[in-house]
């Protein structure tokens, strides 16, 4: 690296710090002299005084390949390893760090009418301490419903079911852990037993998100638990759930001891509309989009709007879970705070998450549904 590109770099080193992209600082195509190494050390050790981040929560945070001793003679200049491979992999992530700590989160709001529907369900079952269902769509906001009750309703216990968690064993060791208990037992019974101990008469909500993935054996634990510990159970899962409980007609006594069940599907139904139009239901209104999606902290073009709603009311392509997807992607642009958001914007984000085919297919199918929506009379927001 001649003087001039090593002080072109020096000069980026600063520059570059402010839009937060470290892994920019350094040429990809050249190897780098040691003042360069030196000043990218400086850098690092800059941004862990900012973040308050020490050699050893730096090392955990890196993983394999960064002890302490490692990152402290990089840091020092005296690391005889490969030295520029490790500070490129630090500046990385020091770049994802930045992303994750500056993220904007979606709100969420009550006001949309499917979420009032879930958590009312939730909220009335907690009263009776009785089990309730919700079962609808992907993209909905059940598990938007299911972690704000359980930060609305103080000793309630969420877990998420994972795929392969499915069986009834693997369900009990979820759930030991949702409690913040070790696993003491060895059998299965002997850690429902432990279970049912510490639930009984606690007055307690537990929250089962993602429930479709439990087996039916599993599903009789729930009821078990129940039954035996005397609390409220709400479980909340796509429609496979619903199959999965309506089993009447094979003896099992589930579906019957499930006191309330909130079935979202009919959100898929068209409704009448002016002059006996069929037109699809309105789950979130042009409002309740820009509130959850902009945070209160993103401006939208109208054009932008008018996508995010649609695709908000249009279960089959993900519903707010696209939205939120997408307004996130985009959010992560620097300085985008500073402008509107546009369709072009959002389109942008889609090819990137997907594809450029994807995001075609998709304009096509938002433009359809859209035909079927309430028309958006909105201006910028």
């Amino acid at each position: 690296m001649n003087t001039g590109d090593e002080q072109s770099f020096l000069d980026r080193l600063q520059a570059d710090r402010v839009e937060g992209r470290y892994a920019r600082m350094l040429p990809r195509n050249a190897p780098l002299s040691d003042k360069a190494l030196t000043a990218a050390a400086k850098e690092i050790q800059e941004w862990m005084r900012l973040r308050n981040i020490s050699i050893g929560d730096l090392a955990h945070q890196l993983g394999v390949g960064f002890s302490r001793p490692t990152l402290t003679q990089i840091l020092n200049g005296k690391y005889a390893g490969e030295v520029e491979a490790k500070v490129r992999r630090i500046l990385v992530h020091m770049d994802n760090f930045e992303a994750s700590s500056n993220r904007i989160e979606p709100t969420f709001i009550d006001s949309p009418i499917v979420v009032q529907r879930m958590m009312r369900t939730i909220r009335l079952a907690h009263g009776d301490a009785v089990i309730a269902v919700i079962v609808g769509p992907a993209g909905c906001s059940k598990t938007s419903c299911m972690k704000a009750a359980h930060r609305e309703i103080p000793a309630s216990v969420y877990v998420r079911c994972l795929k392969p968690a499915r069986s009834m064993s693997a369900f009990v060791n979820l759930l030991l852990k949702a409690l913040g208990k070790g696993i003491t037992q060895t059998t299965t019974l002997g850690k429902l037993i432990e279970i049912i101990e510490i639930l009984k008469g606690s007055g307690r909500l537990l929250l089962i998100d993602e429930a479709q993935h439990l087996s039916k054996e599993a599903l009789e634990v729930v009821r078990d638990i129940h039954d035996e510990a005397e609390i409220a159970i709400v479980l909340a899962g796509t429609m496979h759930l619903y199959g999965s409980i309506d089993d009447t007609d094979k003896g099992s006594q589930f579906y019957s001891r499930a006191s309330s069940i909130c079935n979202l599907s009919d959100l898929l139904l068209p409704e009448e509309g002016p002059q006996g139009q069929r037109r699809s239901r309105v789950m979130y209104t042009v409002e309740d989009v820009i509130r959850i999606c902009g945070a209160g902290r993103l401006r939208f073009t109208g054009d932008a709007i008018e996508m995010l709603y649609t695709l908000a009311n249009t279960p089959s392509m993900g519903a707010m879970r696209t939205c939120q997807r997408l307004v996130r992607n985009v959010a992560r642009v620097p300085g985008i705070t500073e402008r509107e958001i546009s369709a072009d914007d959002l389109w942008g984000a889609m090819r990137e998450i997907k594809s450029a085919s994807y995001q075609e297919i998709s304009e096509t199918r938002v433009a359809n549904a859209a035909q079927t929506l309430p028309p958006v009379r909105t201006a910028s927001a």
